[in-house]
């Protein structure tokens, strides 16, 4: 039996007993298997343990109840299928960070629906949020690793990781040492120099330094931290198809996922094979979230913005690159006058491209100049269902999950003359990179909603 299917049975009957007392084993007898094995699969499927998941469908549907009756707290425990009032309150404390009697009238709201699953497969990674599947995404445990490394520096970040890689490569044959069927990690630096440089180290483990090993100014000892990681192989070795995998793992699975950044050390590794590169693989450093950002009803006013808009392939970065430029001839600092936002739009058919547009709110006492007149528009005002996440690029799991949020709503339906958008808020480092940033400090999804009548 595929694991989605014994998955989807233990959900099915969760749901039918969710407001009655829930025995593990009554679970797993139903899904036909043994209360080990449905502990595994379910939470290599849902990113949950089985008991957590059924309280935050309980919660979640006792907050439905505070919003929409007058019941009590008390009663709303037991209709929830809370076996005491206490853990009703802790549970539900600890999943809003409010309790029942604040949440009533907080503008804020708390939904943890069913987690969809595909008709097939065998991970979590094949739900689908924002209509992308992530079948290859694997939970994976490393341990430290220590080697020879260098770091490349460059005054510009195109190709990067190439050049790195080919100087790497020099430093070690200049001492006799080849990369052949070996696995090299490399992740970026944040280098304070005063001026806009970009860094990338590399790791070859198992490959002694000093005396006995290599020695060679370049290469210095590196250490890499091992840990738990969200893991995945670019599905090819070119830096754009590189780059819309780590939009793919970082912005579409990771909020979905209920798993959130243990760190910002992102890393790659480049497996060789003889001499050439046959694989990247992806590696995003998680630990199990602990905590459930509320969906925000919030009234925004109109921003006058500047528009960057690119279509087709690789629309994103391209839009992106375009905004960076504008920014680096503006005589950008680093510092947050500039708000940044980003809207984009998947292909339908082959007349309408798919699209990508960022947008820059000026500071205020801004001077435009006249080529700017032509770029200038507005990001509606009005009312927005907002989600905070750490997660940035495309944020297609964030969106999914608002978009179900949405379809469950009694009190609010989606305003389509409106454009959902994305708002940065600023990194620390005063990077210039925007949408399509591998790690962002913080980004906000807002979707254009209107209060139901009914």
């Amino acid at each position: 039996m595929h694991t989605s299917n014994i998955v989807r049975r233990a959900m099915d009957y969760m749901e039918e007993f969710l407001d009655e007392p829930l025995d593990l084993s009554d679970i797993a007898k139903t899904a036909g298997v043994s209360v080990a094995h449905l502990y595994r699969v379910f939470y290599s499927l849902t990113g949950h343990p089985v008991k957590e998941y059924i309280r935050k469908r309980r919660t979640s549907e006792a907050a439905g109840l505070l919003r929409t009756t007058d019941l009590g707290a008390m009663d709303i425990a037991i209709r929830c299928g809370f076996e005491t009032y206490r853990a009703f309150l802790k549970a539900f404390k600890r999943y809003t960070g409010l309790t029942p009697t604040e949440y009533r009238d907080a503008e804020s709201f708390f939904s943890f629906e069913r987690l969809p699953l595909e008709d097939s497969g065998t991970s979590h990674e094949k739900q689908v949020f924002g209509q992308h599947a992530h079948s290859d995404i694997r939970i994976v445990r490393l341990p430290p690793r220590k080697g020879i490394g260098y770091l490349h520096v460059s005054e510009r970040e195109d190709g990067l990781e190439e050049d790195a890689l080919k100087r790497f490569r020099a430093c070690l044959a200049a001492r006799g040492q080849e990369l052949c069927d070996m696995s090299v990690f490399g992740w970026n630096v944040d280098l304070d120099e005063g001026r806009p440089l970009f860094g990338y180290q590399l790791l070859a483990p198992d490959i002694p330094f000093g005396p006995g090993g290599i020695v060679h100014p370049e290469l210095k000892p590196v250490d890499l931290q091992g840990g738990v990681f969200a893991s995945c192989r670019a599905r090819a070795l070119s830096a754009e198809q590189i780059v819309e995998d780590w939009n793919r793992l970082y912005s579409g699975w990771l909020p979905g996922s209920r798993f959130e950044p243990a760190s910002d050390r992102l890393f790659e590794q480049f497996v060789f094979k003889g001499d050439q590169i046959m694989q990247v693989h992806l590696y995003l450093p998680v630990v199990r979230s602990r905590k459930t950002q509320p969906i925000e009803i919030v009234e925004l006013k109109p921003v006058d913005v500047l528009a960057f808009r690119a279509e087709g392939s690789g629309s994103i970065i391209r839009a992106d690159q375009a905004a960076i430029e504008w920014l680096k001839s503006s005589g950008w600092d680093g510092d947050d006058g500039f708000a940044v936002f980003m809207s984009w739009r998947k292909a339908t058919t082959d007349d309408e491209p798919s699209a990508c547009e960022v947008f820059i709110a000026l500071p205020q006492g801004y001077r435009r100049s006249p080529a700017d007149n032509g770029r200038l528009t507005r990001l509606d005002g009005g009312l927005y269902a907002c989600l905070a996440s750490e997660a940035g690029g495309t944020m297609t799991g964030v969106l999914a999950v608002l978009n179900r949020w949405l379809e469950a709503s009694a009190d609010y339906s989606p305003d389509a003359g409106r454009s959902w958008f994305i708002r940065y808020l600023p990194q620390s480092n005063g990077s210039t990179q925007l949408s399509s940033s591998r790690f962002r400090s913080y980004a906000f999804c807002c979707v254009p909603i209107t209060r139901s009548h009914g």
